[in-house]
């Protein structure tokens, strides 16, 4: 089935030597049909998507004598905590009450075009196929990343920039590269080590 989806040219010259960045704006461009990526696509770029954008989500093809059945899921697993030492443990075990709300959920997936843990919860609209998906997965196997690194809102502040430049093509490269050179001086000019 592989060779055949390469016979018939359903993969770039090179896919193989792809990163998810350039597959990613390959896809921008109009010259992917398709990027293989997480359902967190959506919720990264909501402010960029246009409103009318859909995406339709589907599983990778069945391969004849693959191992493993195609109705597995893998996903991460966002977990939260509170450490020990924390000066004011009730007020984030609050502020957790409130993240894992109904109402904060929906709001999220209205907003933010996420995907709520919840159960009961409706599916972002940009999200297309993906009920189908979740009707038919048969086994779920979850793994988290813990935090996004160890600086994880100067990642969130020039993975922002970038997805900007990425997905509206504004702003220009040049204002890009000046804005992320910002960002992360005053990161590291504030950061207490």
């Amino acid at each position: 089935m592989i060779e055949e989806l390469l016979d018939r040219e359903y993969f770039i010259e090179g896919f193989a030597g792809l990163n998810h960045i350039e597959s990613e704006l390959l896809f921008w461009q109009g010259r992917a049909a398709t990027v293989f990526v997480g359902s967190w696509f959506t919720s990264g770029r909501a402010e960029i998507i246009g409103k009318d954008f859909h995406l339709y989500a589907f599983r990778f093809p069945r391969v004849e004598g693959g191992h493993g059945n195609p109705h597995d899921l893998i996903g991460t697993v966002n977990t939260r905590s509170i450490p020990t030492r924390a000066r004011h443990p009730e007020l984030a075990a609050e502020f957790l009450r409130l993240i894992n709300s109904r109402w904060f959920q929906e709001r999220m997936v209205r907003q933010a075009n996420m995907i709520s843990p919840l159960p009961g919860m409706p599916l972002p609209g940009i999200q297309q196929g993906l009920g189908q998906i979740l009707k038919e997965t048969e086994k779920f196997y979850s793994f988290s990343f813990g935090l996004e690194g160890a600086h994880p809102f100067l990642y969130r502040q020039y993975w922002n920039e970038w997805n900007k430049f990425m997905v509206a093509r504004d702003p220009p490269a040049f204002q890009l590269v000046e804005s992320l050179e910002r960002i992360f001086t005053q990161y590291y000019q504030t950061l207490k080590v």
